[in-house]
């Protein structure tokens, strides 16, 4: 019986290490965040950056169903009920053909950040997604580590982005994503980034943006990870964090 019960804590203590349902929910908004929606190939450097149709599917169907309301970066001065932002990083091509379907099959908006030398995205699918909704932000030329390269280097990467990107898609570019979350809490990259005209940033440091956004320049997101469980994305939307 003794053995039974601390198999059973040690069970119990293993479980709220792993799942934190035991925090408080946290106030704010959720931003999630995305890189590539498909099964990982075998040469896939990190594997935990793709996430497989069927999950990305469910979890926008929990979103639906529990009346979370998917918004942009220009949507956050007059915000609805149950805001969520969904962001995806990089711009891949299965951002296009299996994550955009899923998006409109529940009229979801979402913003896309493109490494504008990098993206897999053709000019006319971006427009397509455009007319949709679907808003786009920079996510540099290049992807470099902005903390990495002279300073010059790091204005052109993140003032020339958002020219590209204003030029190709007759908009204006509002929102950035550091590369690697790399500048995010560097007050020299958080400058360039404001003098260049974004209004808003995200880095990767996991949470959400709490109410009255006071830190533009840095806000927080919640990675979306590949082998999640269902409960890890309700407890990211919930606390803030699903893991220790």
């Amino acid at each position: 019986m003794v053995s039974w019960l601390i198999f059973v804590s040690l069970w119990f203590i293993a479980l709220s290490c792993r799942f934190n349902w035991w925090r408080k929910d946290k106030p704010g908004i959720p931003i999630l965040m995305y890189h590539n929606i498909g099964v990982a190939p075998k040469t896939a450097k990190n594997k935990k950056l793709w996430v497989t149709e069927r999950k990305f599917r469910h979890q926008m169907a929990y979103l639906y169903n529990h009346s979370y309301q998917p918004i942009t970066f220009k949507d956050l001065t007059s915000l609805p009920d149950n805001p969520v932002i969904i962001t995806f990083d990089d711009g891949a091509k299965n951002n296009y053909t299996a994550a955009f379907p899923i998006l409109k099959q529940y009229k979801f908006k979402a913003c896309m950040f493109l490494s504008t030398a990098r993206s897999e995205l053709s000019t006319a699918e971006l427009k397509e997604m455009q007319d949709f909704g679907i808003e786009f932000g920079s996510h540099t030329n290049t992807h470099p580590n902005l903390l990495k390269i002279n300073e010059d280097a790091a204005k052109e990467e993140i003032t020339g982005s958002k020219k590209i990107l204003e030029e190709r898609l007759n908009t204006q570019i509002i929102a950035f994503a550091y590369p690697y979350g790399a500048g995010a809490y560097n007050e020299k990259i958080n400058q360039m980034v404001k003098e260049a005209g974004y209004t808003y940033a995200c880095g990767i440091r996991q949470g959400k943006v709490t109410l009255p956004i006071t830190t533009p320049y840095c806000l927080k997101r919640l990675l979306i990870r590949g082998d999640d469980l269902m409960i890890d994305f309700i407890l990211n939307l919930r606390k803030g964090r699903s893991r220790f």
